[in-house]
């Protein structure tokens, strides 16, 4: 979608039936779009005899007002403030297929304030599976909105590839990616058959000896709070060990949910949220 051509266009549609219903030739400096015919005067056969009637602005202003709506809502991606996201094939593990979308934005806080202190950042990602020609394969595309603060940084597309299996996704070159680069395995059960048990303290998910939650083991988190987002029995795998950060990626048996990173001796913690489906 391109404004200024279509608000150009539109400048030549309304002129073009000012003219025509006011019976005045057109100013010889407006420029000409090719799709459109130059107005004459002296064109009796296109031009009426009786003044413009109120009625024909209101429905050209209407048409207009219509026009200009679609475009906003259908044509511009929404700013990574809101909470919610217009996806019409949203991720599904269940049944996942080319053309799927999950949308994250960034967000902020720290480790002593966490509840309190989330700040939505202007980034938002978008995660789409794209085709391949292996069966039950998929090319992740990892790109930024161009309403995005990190767009100019990144304007392009991280590619790297998941495989769908029964219970499992297979995601073996996922370090490129904002999301997965600091995942410990390659696989991600959908339908882990067992976990260890996670609860939230503060920023870090622990075990129930008090041990922070890192390495190849797969955990169920009670509850894990992130300002007013709540996520109930969801399942968390974590970082490999010789990172200096603690981190996890959050999901359910149908889609990604989060992810979630803290550094060694900082305060500061940063990860992504899913947005809500439109």
């Amino acid at each position: 979608f391109n404004e200024k051509t279509y608000l150009l266009n539109m400048t030549h549609f309304l002129e073009y039936y000012r003219l025509r219903f006011k019976n005045l030739s057109r100013p010889p400096d407006l420029p000409i779009s090719p799709k459109h015919p130059t107005i004459s005067s002296t064109s009796p056969s296109i031009l009426p005899t009786k003044p413009i009637s109120m009625k024909y602005h209101i429905v050209i202003f209407a048409i207009l007002s219509i026009l200009l709506s679609a475009c906003s809502d259908d044509d511009q991606i929404q700013p990574a403030e809101k909470r919610s996201f217009t996806i019409e094939k949203p991720l599904d593990f269940q049944n996942m297929e080319y053309g799927q979308k999950i949308a994250f934005v960034k967000y902020t806080t720290n480790c002593s304030s966490i509840f309190d202190q989330l700040v939505f950042q202007p980034d938002t990602l978008i995660l789409e599976l794209t085709p391949s020609f292996i069966p039950n394969n998929f090319y992740v595309s990892e790109y930024y909105t161009p309403y995005s603060e990190s767009f100019d940084a990144q304007p392009g597309a991280v590619y790297y590839e998941i495989t769908e299996a029964e219970d499992y996704l297979l995601i073996p070159d996922r370090h490129e990616s904002a999301i997965f680069w600091f995942y410990a395995n390659d696989t991600l059960r959908i339908n882990p058959v067992a976990t260890v048990n996670l609860t939230q303290d503060a920023c870090f998910l622990k075990h129930d000896n008090d041990q922070v939650f890192v390495g190849n083991d797969i955990g169920t988190v009670d509850k894990f709070r992130l300002g007013n987002e709540v996520y109930e029995d969801k399942t968390a795998v974590s970082c490999e060990p010789f990172f200096d950060l603690d981190a996890y990626i959050l999901y359910d048996q149908n889609t990604f949910l989060a992810n979630h990173v803290t550094w060694f001796g900082e305060n500061n913690v940063q990860g992504w949220l899913k947005l809500d489906d439109q």
